[in-house]
């Protein structure tokens, strides 16, 4: 990816008027990985100086403004599920939000892989129920590991 295509693309996320909107939270997502990539590659491109450095400052911008929007949003879950706001019935229609599909026509690539009623990839609620319960890290290993035993890697399944 040359310099200009980073740019245009983000140009393109940062004009994107619901990406801080609640409930769009996998749009946020999808933005969030194209700036930790471009924040990756920046440093290796061939661009002048200055422009690398002001683009650089925009996609950290944009990255704690997303981040800032997501832990927000993260926080209120906490609370509302801490002080009874958010349970049963009511708790199950505030995450159906995050996994019901878009109007006819509208953008389809946020949704999971289904297969046989089996989300098969992650989507919207992944991303939520990750940043509620800070699931980001694994958990810091409870016994030492020995020759016998496996590594897990983590899926959506698990």
């Amino acid at each position: 990816m040359e310099f200009n295509d980073i740019k245009a693309e983000l140009e393109a996320w940062q004009h994107r008027p619901d990406l801080r909107q609640t409930h769009h939270l996998w749009a946020r997502a999808e933005a969030l990985d194209f700036l930790h990539f471009a924040a990756t590659i920046l440093p290796e491109l061939a661009a002048p100086q200055d422009a690398a450095a002001a683009l650089t400052r925009e996609v950290t911008h944009l990255t704690e403004e997303l981040t800032a929007c997501n832990d927000a949003l993260f926080q209120w879950v906490r609370t509302a599920i801490a002080g009874g706001a958010l349970r049963g019935n009511s708790l199950r229609a505030y995450f159906d939000q995050f996994v019901t599909p878009p109007e006819e026509g509208g953008d389809l690539s946020f949704l999971s892989v289904v297969n046989d009623g089996v989300h098969t990839s992650y989507g919207a609620l992944d991303v939520l129920v990750d940043g509620i319960f800070g699931l980001q890290d694994a958990p810091a290993p409870t016994v030492t590991r020995t020759a016998e035993m496996v590594h897990c890697e983590e899926t959506p399944a698990l």
